[in-house]
């Protein structure tokens, strides 16, 4: 779980600090709207019950992490 925020949180910070040399600014705003799924998933994951089996869990937060990346490459490239 912890590792699923991190990541987010070091990709927004790499990408504002990237796009303070560029033309195209990205702001906290262009950040939540275009990694709105992800971001989304990060707040919901406090309600996921310890019942739930742990590879389920481990793939859950896995695809969550890859989704991450991929928001902001996406973001980044596009």
């Amino acid at each position: 779980m912890m590792k699923c925020i991190v990541r987010f949180f070091e990709n927004s910070k790499r990408a504002i600090l990237d796009s303070t040399k560029s033309d195209k600014k990205i702001s906290w705003a262009i950040i939540a709207n275009a990694i709105d799924k992800p971001l989304y998933e990060l707040t919901q994951m406090k309600f996921k019950t310890p019942k739930i089996p742990k590879d389920e869990l481990i793939k859950y937060f896995n695809d969550l992490y890859d989704d991450i990346d991929n928001g902001f490459r996406k973001l980044l490239v596009g």
